[in-house]
């Protein structure tokens, strides 16, 4: 009879602190059409910099083209849990695979190899960081949401350092 009582007052109190330890705004406010679809964009950009990079370790030939690939799985899909994490604390879902448009990206890299392969992936992660970077920062000044303009502004410095990365790869 202790242990269910003892079970019953920790069940009652992870409850009571997991309601205290979520953010005021993540009472379920309806998310603004601009933080929907910052999650949309954001959450396909990044399930498909995570698939682009496997395959980059599957078709390059370069080594440094590898090393930096790896660096794309491993940091999106820390990424891409923080930015599920944040969507279903607000009450949303965030994607669970790329958009149309990424996916055509990815069909497109698939058909390459070799240095011709490296070249694609390398000149699309600049643009892809570029244009992941704008939206970061368009939400951090626009959102609505602070939970969400939030995840936007910790992720600018990895995209910038990211993008760093991109550029001095496609350049030496």
């Amino acid at each position: 009879m202790k242990t269910i009582a003892f079970a019953g007052a920790l069940l009652l109190s992870t409850a009571a602190y997991a309601q205290t330890a979520a953010p005021a705004s993540a009472t379920g406010a309806q998310l603004s059409a601009g933080d929907e679809k910052f999650i949309n964009t954001i959450g396909s950009a990044g399930l498909s910099e995570v698939q682009e990079a496997q395959l980059a370790q599957q078709k390059s030939d370069s080594p440094k083209v590898k090393e930096f690939a790896q660096r794309m799985i491993t940091d999106h899909t820390a990424n891409n849990q923080q930015l599920a994490a944040v969507a279903q604390r607000v009450g949303y879902t965030a994607p669970t695979s790329p958009d149309a448009k990424d996916q055509k990206q990815l069909d497109h890299l698939q058909k390459l190899s070799g240095a011709k392969f490296d070249r694609a992936y390398m000149s699309g992660q600049v643009r892809d960081h570029e244009m992941v970077l704008k939206l970061l920062q368009k939400e951090v000044s626009d959102g609505q949401n602070a939970d969400v303009k939030a995840f936007a502004q910790q992720t600018i410095p990895f995209i910038q350092q990211h993008l760093d990365l991109a550029k001095s790869d496609t350049t030496s």
